[in-house]
């Protein structure tokens, strides 16, 4: 048997007999589990089903039926209390910018029919002689209007948040969104010759760290602004400079050389792909890598076959093992020692989505062929 097919059945049969006892005696007490489960379901989908639809039902005929007995004051003040019930939960709903908001106006008609049940009830049993129809009577009308309140102050809610959020949003995203407003309407406004226009944008604003930071993620700056911006005293625009793949193997070498006790910098380096293959090889023996600088080298295509290797037999984390499988330079060899190494000593990295992905690619890359 190869090293590949051994992957999915090495230890599995073994533990299937552990488990196939345990298994076994646990049938019965999860069948009543999923009984008691569907058994809970039923019910609420009969709760939802009868606010949703059941108390707009009951409500227009009790609704009906007062009307027929002449009691249009009764009417009136039910219909008052619905329309405000309903208006005040619009207005809550509208005030609303989550992607589930609209959800709640499934339960508008249930919660407007609720407040004119309410009411109708105060009007029919307010002077009844009853004294437990007489107390619920008092009490349904102020609690229909607590729902009118309970709306407002949703709405209220809402607005404070949609305030939050956008003091939040001007504060920290604010600026560099103007900047990019600025950089796609000078890019419309010199056609043919962007990469000119940024370059000298970028020269007369090498102290603006927030227009830095968004102007070197396009792609249209030139090789020599990268080099100086590699340089730069803003971490985040030096860093986003080795991030950007027209910045050349030279620049990225120096920069590793300047940077390279910093994990900061050099997680970047091991993820592009111009950096030399020497620094890769470098930063692959640095000793106490982070899981990010390895899963960056497993993925990087100009990784040196050595370093690959050495990720595809003696990785520590199962995300270096799936980096690797992404890797556009994986071959039916490399494919093969990921496969003997998740079988033996890797065997805890061999999770599902790894295996997934391995029988993914293996027809793609083996093309054929056994990877031993």
């Amino acid at each position: 048997m190869d090293s590949w097919s051994s992957i999915p059945i090495s230890g599995m049969r073994s533990r299937a007999r552990e488990e196939i006892g345990a298994n076994t005696t646990g049938v019965a007490g999860r069948s009543i589990s999923v009984k008691q489960h569907i058994g809970d379901s039923v019910v609420e989908l009969i709760l939802v089903l009868g606010f949703f639809l059941g108390l707009p039902i009951v409500y227009v005929r009790a609704l009906h039926h007062q009307n027929v007995a002449g009691e249009a004051l009764n009417v009136r003040l039910s219909l008052l209390v619905f329309v405000a019930v309903a208006a005040t939960a619009v207005w809550a709903l509208s005030q609303s910018r989550s992607q589930w908001g609209a959800l709640g106006y499934l339960a508008l008609p249930g919660e407007a029919a609720l407040a004119g049940w309410l009411s109708l009830a105060f009007g029919r049993w307010r002077n009844s002689s009853d004294t437990n129809r007489w107390l619920l009577g008092r009490l349904a009308l102020p609690v229909s209007a607590l729902l009118v309140v309970f709306n407002v102050a949703q709405g209220a809610r809402n607005i404070a948040a949609n305030r939050a959020y956008d003091e939040y949003d001007e504060k920290y995203f604010g600026p560099s969104n103007r900047v990019e407003k600025f950089i796609t309407a000078g890019l419309e406004q010199n056609p043919g010759r962007g990469e000119e226009w940024l370059d000298s944008t970028i020269r007369t604003r090498l102290r603006d760290s927030v227009f830095l930071s968004v102007a070197v993620r396009y792609d249209l700056v030139s090789p020599g602004v990268l080099d100086t911006l590699a340089n730069s005293p803003f971490q985040v625009v030096a860093v986003s400079a080795i991030i950007n793949q027209r910045t050349r193997a030279e620049t990225l070498a120096r920069s590793y050389r300047a940077h390279s006790d910093s994990h900061v910098f050099v997680q970047p380096l091991a993820h592009n792909p111009r950096t030399p293959p020497d620094i890769l090889r470098e930063i692959y023996h640095r000793h106490h890598n982070r899981i990010g600088i390895e899963g960056s080298l497993a993925e990087n295509s100009a990784s040196p076959r050595d370093v690959l290797e050495g990720i595809a037999t003696s990785a520590k984390h199962p995300e270096e093992i799936h980096a690797l499988l992404r890797n556009p330079a994986l071959d039916c060899e490399l494919l093969g020692k990921v496969a003997s190494y998740l079988g033996g000593e890797g065997k805890a990295l061999a999770r599902d989505y790894n295996i997934a992905r391995m029988n993914e690619v293996r027809p793609t890359v083996c093309s054929g062929k056994t990877a031993q």
